[in-house]
């Protein structure tokens, strides 16, 4: 019999005690109960961090390695290396973007006739439970979904990759960035929060009128309702009578310090989103204050600090679950090529890999392959520089070595002040 661990994302059937994760941490976070219902996971500046990470993994290639003797890795053909071609990029999205946005993202691994992998198929995380059983085995609950043609099955956990965002006490279940920073993103919800709120009650006077002179209760109210008939589709807030002398002041159209500070409020939850994710701003449209060459350090920067750790996460678990424990002793793993992306764009990229090839660490024909052009004849072989040269022979042209003796050097004429061989003259015609 199953004992169910948990389906953290919001399963309204659940046997008692089952432990589970729903959107109710924002609580726990300390926001208030009565603005839980705004879920982390559709702040546009959320989405679009997991949406970046997601597509940029999911467009990187991943291939089976091993090591090659003399150093460096090759990469080879095999069941593991063909499913990981096989599997569509929609599949690496949607498991991708899950365990961005959810912690948790899962992947069916389609076995062959041989029980090798065949292909990776992506399970909506809706679907999905962990379950133990009592030999402490870990098997995954996939509910049915007739719409996408799933049906109900138990899967062991060989058959299927886990992708986890964040690692937590519990080695079964993954924890999203959203909640591993739950008190800052309940920050960046109270200010949404308070934008919506004054949107859609504009409670602050579009127009304010004063008068001298006392009104009734009636006047005031037969003028307001004038007034806001008027000015309906300005879309400001209402507007506000006073007695004593009839003035009008233009109350909420223009931008106020509070709005200003609003702005600014919203400007910072985008900035907290993204550091929460570790995205550079400039990549959510917040490139005011980042120039060209500012916005490709932070590119490098994302490659090198967020990109590549969370490859590595998802190297791992591929390695686990596709290839056999022979092949890991052998040192076989899966791993992410980010040669391409690491080489940068344009005339930036054509000179990296300029001075790669003239400085002998790669070949013509590598470099070709990197930009998707075929070998040319010549291009496997390493250049030199001509400026350069090893230590070992420099040497031999020390002090102590004898000077070679110079050869001989012959006088040349040119052919015209050569006399014939002929005996006729240097201009003569021959017969």
């Amino acid at each position: 019999m199953l004992r169910r661990l948990g389906n953290w994302l919001g399963a309204t059937r659940l046997p008692a005690g089952a432990s589970h994760w729903t959107p109710d941490w924002l609580v726990s976070a300390g926001l208030p109960p009565t603005r839980a219902a705004v879920d982390p996971q559709q702040l546009a500046a959320a989405l679009r961090c997991a949406s970046i990470l997601s597509d940029s993994l999911a467009s990187q290639p991943a291939a089976v390695t091993a090591p090659v003797t003399g150093g460096g890795r090759e990469k080879l053909t095999t069941d593991a290396s063909r499913a990981l071609q096989r599997t569509a990029y929609s599949d690496w999205e949607t498991a991708l973007l899950s365990a961005s946005l959810g912690g948790n993202g899962f992947l069916h691994i389609h076995r062959n006739d041989r029980n090798g992998p065949h292909k990776l198929v992506a399970i909506p995380s809706r679907l999905v439970s962990v379950a133990i059983d009592a030999q402490g085995r870990v098997w995954y609950e996939r509910m049915a979904d007739e719409s996408l043609g799933i049906t109900e099955a138990v899967l062991p956990a060989s058959d299927v990759v886990h992708i986890k965002a964040r690692s937590t006490d519990n080695p079964l279940v993954g924890v999203s960035p959203l909640r591993a920073a739950g008190a800052s993103v309940a920050n960046v919800i109270e200010t949404v929060t308070l934008q919506r709120s004054l949107f859609q009650n504009l409670a602050q006077a579009g127009l304010v009128f004063s008068s001298d002179l006392e009104m009734s209760a009636d006047q005031m109210k037969q003028l307001t309702q004038r007034v806001n008939e008027k000015t309906k589709n300005l879309a400001a807030g209402g507007s506000l009578v006073l007695s004593h002398g009839l003035k009008i002041d233009r109350g909420g159209n223009g931008n106020t310090a509070t709005d200003s500070e609003l702005v600014q409020a919203l400007e910072f939850s985008v900035r907290e989103i993204a550091r929460t994710y570790g995205i550079p701003p400039s990549m959510l449209a917040q490139a005011d204050q980042s120039s060209y060459s500012t916005a490709s350090e932070e590119y490098r920067s994302y490659l090198t600090a967020t990109l590549m750790p969370w490859a590595a996460r998802v190297a791992s678990e591929l390695t686990a679950k596709l290839l056999t424990d022979a092949d890991q002793t052998a040192g076989h793993s899966v791993a992410y090529d980010f040669t391409s992306a690491l080489l940068g764009h344009g005339a930036e990229r054509a000179e990296t890999l300029s001075k790669m090839v003239n400085a002998g660490i790669v070949s013509p024909n590598e470099a070709r392959n990197w930009q998707g052009l075929q070998d040319v004849q010549g291009g496997d072989t390493l250049r030199s520089p001509v400026n350069t040269y090893p230590l070992p022979e420099w040497l031999d042209y020390g002090p102590d070595q004898p000077t070679a003796t110079p050869a001989p050097t012959k006088a040349i004429t040119s052919d015209r002040n050569r006399p014939p061989a002929t005996g006729r003259k240097p201009c003569e015609p021959q017969s």
